[in-house]
């Protein structure tokens, strides 16, 4: 069998991430581009078993009127925190259990681009017995040597590399937990989920949140993931969904929460419910107008029911 590999588009959650110069000096963002422009932010590739060796580009271009030069490298990377952000990993040695660093080759080391040059670099994957099957993350990384007609600036640009070896991927989820996102006398905005890859592949979440009142309909929903967001394996991930009114929260009472997921190529959804207690605004508004009402009246109706029983007292008496 050949070996296949195939770009697909990059998904928006990487974009916004892979804008960023990774540095040792304070990160750039996109809106401070140097002037150099690196394409794809990132790809996924799909390894069929077969061919040894097979190679993908990442394309580079001086957007500056001045010579620059780069030290090309490849590097693992993971996700920092449960928000998805990525950190650049240090070389080492051993390769990693989900690392790909260790299987990427290039023909160079260094690239020299002249003024409004654009340039690919090629990178060999190998694909031997040691890159075992799952999901392996390694990034290309340009190490600028030194900023065109200025003082040297250290800083590097990016681009991620998702592979995915098949022939035995075992893929895996489970919601580890949610936070109900609630302030004081306001409906639930939303809810924070965290989703745990239990498997040896990157996923992609999918999945719809529900609030159902004890009258059993449907009052606020969220999609899960509209970002095509990935979790790497053998990591947790939160997941913000926002709530979208579709009938009015009026009446206090319990609440259920749905929550049904699955990630992309899974087949049916996993529902979890839960249940919790919820005084709407307006009923929260309505009862303490009442309350507020008794507690106004209430001195007076006394006053009248003290002097009634006054007057009924001195009335036997007289009689």
């Amino acid at each position: 069998m050949r070996m296949v590999i195939k770009k697909i588009k990059t998904y928006s959650f990487w974009a916004s991430v892979c804008l960023l110069f990774f540095a040792s000096q304070p990160v750039l963002a996109a809106e401070k581009n140097p002037g150099f422009t690196l394409s794809p932010f990132s790809q996924e590739i799909i390894i069929e078993p077969g061919r040894q060796v097979s190679g993908f580009s990442v394309s580079i271009e001086n957007t500056t009127d001045a010579e620059a030069s780069f030290h090309i490298s490849a590097v693992d990377f993971s996700m920092r925190d449960d928000s998805g952000s990525v950190t650049l990993l240090e070389p080492d040695n051993q390769p990693r259990k989900y690392g790909l660093a260790s299987w990427m080759d290039f023909d160079s080391e260094r690239l020299v681009l002249g003024p409004g040059e654009k340039k690919n670099v090629d990178v060999a994957l190998k694909n031997d017995s040691s890159l075992a099957v799952g999901g392996h993350y390694g990034a290309i990384v340009f190490k600028m040597e030194g900023a065109p007609g200025s003082a040297p600036v250290a800083f590097q640009l990016a681009s991620l590399v998702f592979a995915r070896k098949t022939g035995g991927e075992e893929p895996g989820m489970e919601l580890q937990g949610q936070e109900l996102q609630t302030r004081f006398l306001k409906n639930p905005a939303g809810v924070k989920l965290f989703f745990q890859n239990t498997g040896n592949v990157h996923l992609v979440p999918r999945g719809i949140v529900r609030v159902i009142d004890f009258f059993g309909r449907e009052v606020s929903a969220g999609i899960i993931n509209p970002e095509s967001a990935i979790i790497l394996p053998e990591t947790a991930r939160s997941f913000p969904v926002a709530f979208q009114k579709l009938s009015p929260m009026f009446f206090p009472g319990r609440y259920t929460l749905s929550v049904e997921y699955r990630f992309d190529g899974q087949d049916g959804f996993v529902t979890r419910k839960t249940g919790f207690n919820l005084i709407p605004i307006g009923s929260a508004i309505v009862i303490a107008s009442v309350m507020a009402v008794i507690i106004a009246v209430s001195p007076i109706l006394w006053r009248k029911i003290k002097n009634k029983n006054k007057k009924a007292q001195i009335k036997e008496i007289q009689s």
